[in-house]
C-alpha cells in the first residue's frame, strides 16, 4: 500500500543497510509525512533512523533535530543521547558533545 507508514519504514531500513542514505532518508521522511502531527513513541525509531541517515550524509544539524524529536517521543533512550553527543563531536562542537 502506498499509504502504509510501516512499509515505508521498512524500506528505509533496507536502504540504510544498503548504504543508500538518500533513499533511506526519503523513506523515513515519507513515514513522518504520513503520520502528520501524531508523533508518539511508536515513531521514535523512525526519527532515530532518520537522524542516522542525516548524520551519514553529514547533515549534522538535521540529524540533531531528528534525534531531539526522537527524545521527545522517548525521553529516556540512552542511545539517542549518545547519538546526539556523537553528532556534535563530528560537527566539531566538542564542549556540547561532552555535555
Amino acid at each position: 500500500c502506498s499509504f502504509d507508514p510501516l512499509a515505508f519504514n521498512e524500506i528505509g531500513v533496507v536502504r540504510f543497510l544498503q548504504r543508500d542514505y538518500d533513499e533511506a532518508a526519503t523513506a523515513f521522511e515519507k513515514v513522518l509525512q504520513l503520520c502528520g502531527q501524531q508523533l508518539s513513541s511508536t515513531w521514535e525509531p523512525t526519527l532515530f533512523n532518520l537522524g542516522h541517515c542525516y548524520r551519514k550524509q553529514h547533515r549534522f544539524d538535521l540529524a540533531i533535530q531528528s534525534y531531539n524529536k526522537a527524545l521527545h517521543c522517548s525521553p529516556r533512550n540512552a542511545s539517542t543521547y549518545s547519538a546526539i553527543g556523537f553528532t556534535y563531536h563530528l560537527k566539531g562542537d566538542f564542549d556540547v558533545a561532552i555535555d
